[in-house]
């Protein structure tokens, strides 16, 4: 079941939601484009929304028709309370359900971290709905200590007692790339 909420905004997009296999409403923004061309499917990564690709539909439609999924749990989908299918293999179900219930036989996808991990996925387990592919932030060897830093923070609820104190985690985290951030700034 495919439902939009309303016409195209004044931004360009519609917000429109799904039905998957296991009940779950999801979101996506779909901004109309050319019906000539494969529709270029973002798919964000593992802590972002559909949002992040705005800039890039704005740039693309209506040349093509673009699609930006909220995952399930993220943003304006409906949270899974079961937490084994947060992972690649139903995202990718997911969106071969969204493409499916849209008519859509194939589409360019653009995914990002998590998004382009369930690109590979779909390039494995379904490749005759991939056009072509752009896939950042990951590629096809994934170092298993940048698992392990995610595995240590997804779903856990970390507060920190003081600015000083967030500051500090994150330089310990990502020293190199915030070197002209003091704990100041």
């Amino acid at each position: 079941m495919n439902d939009a909420i309303g016409a195209v905004a004044a931004e360009g997009y519609a917000d429109c939601y799904f039905k998957v296999r296991d009940g779950l409403r999801l979101h996506y923004r779909d901004y109309p484009g050319s019906a000539d061309k494969p529709p270029l499917l973002c798919l964000p990564g593992l802590t972002r929304n559909a949002r992040d690709f705005a800039d890039l539909a704005r740039r693309y439609s209506p040349r093509f028709r673009v699609i930006a999924l909220d995952f399930r749990g993220r943003a304006a989908s409906e949270y899974d309370p079961i937490p084994a299918r947060y992972n690649p293999l139903t995202y990718a179900g997911d969106v071969i359900e969204l493409l499916d219930q849209l008519g859509i036989g194939h589409a360019v996808f653009v995914g990002t971290s998590l998004g382009g991990l369930v690109t590979m996925v779909l390039a494995a387990t379904a490749p005759q709905r991939i056009v072509a592919a752009i896939i950042n932030d990951v590629g096809p060897d994934v170092d298993p200590a940048g698992i392990s830093r995610i595995l240590s923070y997804v779903g856990k609820d970390v507060r920190f007692k003081s600015w000083d104190e967030a500051g500090s985690t994150i330089a310990a985290n990502y020293g190199g790339k915030f070197e002209r951030y003091s704990h100041a700034d």
